[in-house]
C-alpha cells in the first residue's frame, strides 16, 4: 500500500495564508482558536445529542426520575455546545473575509513552490525544500527593507485587484500597496534564492513557468494557447534551453479539444500563400488562426493577408518582440504565439519580454553570487556545494567571508584515501566553529553519499561537548560551523 503524504496545493495555500497573517496582523491566534472552538463544539454536540436518543430508547420504565434527570443534563448540554458553536462560527465568519485579503499573497507562494518543485523534471539534480522555502526565503519576503513599490510590476497590480476586488470595493490603498510589495518581493527573492542553484540555461525556463502559472490562474491566458507554444514543434523549434519545458508538458498533459501535435487540416494544403516572404511560415500561421478560432488571433491568416504591408514591415525588424504588432487587442501571449510563427529566430527574446512584462525585469536578470546572502540561507547542517567552471575558484572569497564572521576555513583537497581525514577536519570544525572547504569532491563520490551523516554526528558530539554552556546543535553551531 502507497499512501500519498504530499500537500496539495488547496492545503499550501491555506498553509501560506495563515503564516501570511501572523506576518501581517494580531488575529490569526484568534481564528484558530475560534476554528478549534467549532470542530470541538460541532463534536460535542453531536455526542451529547446521541447520549438524548440514548436514553430516550433505552430509559428504564422502572426508574423514570433517573432518565429525565439524564436527558435534562444532556440536553443542557446540547445547548451549551450549540450555543458556544454558534459564537465561534461567527467569529470565524468575521474574521474569514479579513483574512481573504491576504489571499494573494498564499496564491503566489503556491505558484512559486509548484514551479521549484516541477524543476525537477529538468534536471533530477533540482530538488529544492518545502521547508527550506517556508522558513528562509518566504519569510524574508515581509521585510519593509526588501519590498519597493516603485519596482513593481504592473502585473503584480492587477493579479492583486483581481484577487480582492470582490472581497471589499473599497479596499484601503496603504493595504494594497503592502500586497503588491510583498508578492513582488516574495517573487523575487524566490527567484533569486534558485538562481543559486541553476544552470544558467535553465534560469528563464523557471520564470517562464511562474509566468504562465500566474497568467493561467488569472484567466489572463487559455489552456488551448499555452497548448498550441508547448506543442507545436516542426514548423518551429523551440530553442534548446525552451525544449524541457515543451518535452515535460506534452509529457504530462493531454492535447487540448483533441488536436494532436501530428493533426492539421485537410484543406490546408488549398489556401494560397498570399506573399513569396510568407510562403515557408503560412501553413503555422494557418494552423494558429484554426487551433485559436475562439480567440482573437482566430482566422489571424485571413487579416495578414489583407494587411501585406503592415505585417511585412513588422516582419522585417531586427527586434520585432518589442514592436507594436499590427494586430488590435492582443496580449503580451499572444505576441509570443505570433513571434514564434513568423521569426522563430526571436522566440527566446520574446520570451524574456513576455517574463518581463508579467513580473518585471528582475525576472530574467543575471545575479552575482552575494557569499553573505548564501550564509544567511545556510545552516551549519546543511553543506553548500559549489559547481564551478574551468578558472573558477571561490576560496578566496570564502576565507574573506570567514574573516569577516571572525572564523577559520580549513581547505582539504579531495582524492582517493583523503575521506578520513575529511571526517575528522569536519568533526574538529564543528566541535570548535571553524568552516572547511573540501575542493575536487568529485573526485571521491562514494564520500558524498555519507557526508550528511558525517556532519549530523559531528554536530550532535559537538552539542555534547558543549552542552553545560549550549542548549543543542542549532544554538552552538548557528552562524558558526560551516561545511562547502
Amino acid at each position: 500500500m502507497v499512501i500519498d503524504f504530499s500537500m496539495t496545493p488547496e492545503a499550501l495555500e491555506e498553509m501560506f495564508l495563515s503564516r501570511t497573517i501572523e506576518k501581517e496582523t494580531d488575529y490569526e491566534e484568534q481564528y484558530e482558536r475560534s476554528l478549534a472552538a467549532v470542530r470541538s463544539n460541532k463534536q460535542n454536540y453531536s455526542t451529547f445529542n446521541k447520549h438524548v436518543m440514548t436514553e430516550l430508547t433505552r430509559a428504564n420504565v422502572w426508574n423514570k426520575n433517573a432518565a429525565l434527570d439524564n436527558i435534562k443534563k444532556n440536553l443542557e448540554k446540547c445547548k451549551e455546545a450549540k450555543d458556544k458553536l454558534l459564537e465561534a462560527e461567527s467569529i470565524v465568519a468575521t474574521l474569514a473575509p479579513m483574512r481573504d485579503l491576504y489571499r494573494p499573497i498564499a496564491k503566489r507562494a503556491v505558484i512559486l513552490y509548484q514551479a521549484r518543485k516541477d524543476m525537477t523534471k529538468v534536471n533530477h539534480m533540482y530538488q529544492f525544500s518545502l521547508e527550506r522555502f517556508i522558513d528562509k526565503v518566504f519569510p524574508n519576503s515581509f521585510d519593509p527593507s526588501q519590498n519597493s513599490i516603485q519596482n513593481m510590476s504592473m502585473q503584480s497590480a492587477q493579479s492583486i485587484d483581481k484577487e480582492t476586488e470582490q472581497i471589499e470595493q473599497d479596499q484601503d490603498y496603504e493595504l494594497n500597496q503592502r500586497l503588491i510589495s510583498v508578492v513582488d518581493s516574495l517573487t523575487v527573492n524566490c527567484y533569486k534564492h534558485i538562481c543559486l542553484a541553476l544552470f544558467e540555461k535553465h534560469k528563464i525556463l523557471f520564470s517562464l513557468q511562474v509566468a504562465l502559472r500566474v497568467q493561467l490562474s488569472m484567466d489572463l491566458i487559455t489552456r488551448p494557447e499555452l497548448d498550441f507554444f508547448m506543442r507545436e514543434s516542426n514548423p518551429f523549434p523551440l530553442p534548446e534551453i525552451l525544449s524541457y519545458a515543451r518535452y515535460e508538458y506534452i509529457r504530462y498533459n493531454k492535447p487540448i479539444g483533441g488536436v494532436a501535435e501530428s493533426e492539421t487540416s485537410a484543406d490546408k494544403s488549398l489556401l494560397v500563400c498570399p506573399a513569396e516572404w510568407l510562403q515557408e511560415r503560412w501553413d503555422y500561421l494557418v494552423r494558429l488562426g484554426e487551433m485559436l478560432s475562439d480567440t482573437v488571433l482566430g482566422n489571424l491568416h485571413k487579416r495578414i493577408a489583407d494587411q501585406l504591408n503592415e505585417w511585412k514591415q513588422w516582419y522585417d525588424e531586427e527586434q520585432p518582440e518589442i514592436v507594436p504588432i499590427p494586430e488590435p487587442n492582443t496580449t503580451e501571449f499572444h505576441r509570443v504565439l505570433i513571434v514564434r510563427c513568423l521569426r522563430p529566430d526571436r522566440v527566446y527574446a520574446s520570451v524574456c519580454h513576455y517574463v518581463t512584462s508579467v513580473l518585471g525585469y528582475q525576472m530574467v536578470d543575471t545575479f552575482l553570487i552575494d557569499y553573505e546572502e548564501v550564509m544567511e540561507l545556510t545552516a551549519c547542517s546543511v553543506p553548500v556545494l559549489f559547481i564551478l567552471q574551468p578558472g573558477c575558484d571561490p576560496e578566496q572569497d570564502l576565507r574573506k567571508l570567514a574573516l569577516n564572521h571572525n572564523t577559520t576555513l580549513t581547505s582539504l583537497p579531495m582524492c582517493q584515501g583523503q575521506e578520513q581525514a575529511a571526517s575528522s577536519l569536519i568533526k574538529f570544525s564543528a566541535l570548535e566553529g571553524h568552516w572547511v572547504l573540501l575542493s575536487n569532491i568529485h573526485l571521491v563520490p562514494s564520500f558524498t553519499r555519507h557526508l550528511e551523516s558525517i556532519i549530523t554526528t559531528a554536530l550532535n558530539d559537538a552539542s555534547l561537548s558543549h552542552k553545560s554552556s549550549y542548549s543543542g546543535v542549532d544554538e552552538f553551531c548557528k552562524g558558526n560551523s560551516r561545511c562547502v
